[in-house]
């Protein structure tokens, strides 16, 4: 590769625009040449021959749309050098330096004191987007940028509220407390499911949001999924890019409330959520197959009506879901989340044998 020359930073704008880096989930290049980075388990990957110390310039910034912003909403990311997770290992009783933190507009350290050659780097938001939306500004290093990582064959959407994200992962039950120190979206069952498959992955989620009916807050997923990124902007339209292969929508735990307070609220939550998949449709086309995760917590009702889409909708497909709430606030724990990615592994393989064939 000749000589090493000296360390030079990178725009995002410069490596997206030169297909240098791979990005995962719902991103946009903003006007100040950085990438949007803003739902859980979203970053960049790339290859460099390279030496010496490897950094990304972040911006943190406390949403505002729909919310108070957060008193407390630095970012944590999970790090992969050469294939290998690059974590602050926590502790079984306070586990909550669970990745690499940025408060406010920093420096993250992918490596220091790389020997010379070609090595990976992958950066993946822990954090969901009621914490923080995030900006991915530049890449430092010493060395020169490889071929663009090839995306994998197929790409799962997953659309969904705090289950999702992974909200709570790492907290105890007794602890009460499912901020943004416990919660690990890369431990996620979303991410593992994709990343197992050996799928790409687009997380739109956020904790608290239903279809219709929140339960922390007034913007719902059936008003909000058509913008790019309702926290960042609540006039960006979604810019479509790759089309997914699979849609998994997991909703409706937070319209519970309101569904169990009389069957006035049904007809609401029914229009809301075929609304929600019509918009998936127009996106993507009506050939996209739509999975609605039936999580046996819901109310009768609410289970109704996602049996009733499934069977008025060609493409969509319904399956009973099991909801564990060993965590933080009836959250799933890490080990739970395992479990369910296994669970949702198995189902997808058995309803999608042409996207997911057998070994």
């Amino acid at each position: 590769m000749g000589e090493m020359s000296a360390v030079r930073r990178y725009s995002l704008k410069e490596l997206v625009e030169a297909e240098k880096v791979k990005v995962y989930g719902r991103c946009i290049l903003l006007e100040n040449e950085a990438l949007s980075c803003d739902f859980s388990a979203s970053g960049i990957e790339f290859n460099a021959y390279c030496s010496g110390n490897v950094t990304v310039d972040v911006k943190v910034i406390a949403p505002t749309y729909g919310t108070e912003p957060e008193k407390s909403f630095g970012c944590y990311y999970t790090v992969w050098v050469d294939g290998i997770r690059n974590d602050v290992r926590r502790s079984e009783e306070d586990p909550r330096e669970n990745g690499l933190r940025i408060d406010g507009e920093g420096t993250l350290v992918l490596a220091e004191d790389l020997p010379e050659g070609w090595h990976t780097f992958k950066i993946l938001k822990q954090s969901n987007v009621l914490r923080c939306i995030t900006e991915l500004q530049a890449v430092s290093l010493t060395g020169e940028f490889g071929r663009r990582p090839a995306d994998s064959r197929l790409l799962i959407e997953f659309i969904g509220d705090s289950l999702t994200c992974g909200t709570g992962n790492l907290a105890r039950p007794d602890w009460g407390d499912v901020s943004i120190n416990y919660e690990e979206s890369t431990s996620g069952f979303a991410y593992m499911t994709a990343d197992e498959l050996g799928a790409d992955w687009n997380i739109v989620a956020r904790p608290g949001i239903g279809v219709v009916f929140a339960s922390v807050n007034k913007n719902n997923m059936s008003e909000i999924y058509h913008l790019q990124c309702f926290w960042r902007s609540n006039k960006t339209e979604q810019k479509v890019g790759r089309i997914p292969d699979l849609v998994v929508i997991y909703l409706g735990t937070n319209d519970n409330r309101q569904l169990k307070r009389g069957p006035e609220s049904a007809p609401i939550f029914d229009k809301a959520f075929r609304h929600l998949v019509d918009t998936v449709i127009s996106n993507y086309g009506k050939e996209t197959p739509i999975l609605l995760l039936k999580s046996r917590s819901l109310t009768e009702t609410a289970k109704a009506v996602i049996r009733g889409i499934a069977s008025d909708y060609e493409n969509v497909n319904f399956i009973p879901f099991t909801h564990h709430e060993g965590g933080g606030e009836g959250h799933p724990d890490l080990a739970e989340h395992r479990m369910e990615a296994d669970e949702l592994i198995a189902a997808l393989k058995e309803r999608y044998p042409a996207l997911f064939p057998a070994e």
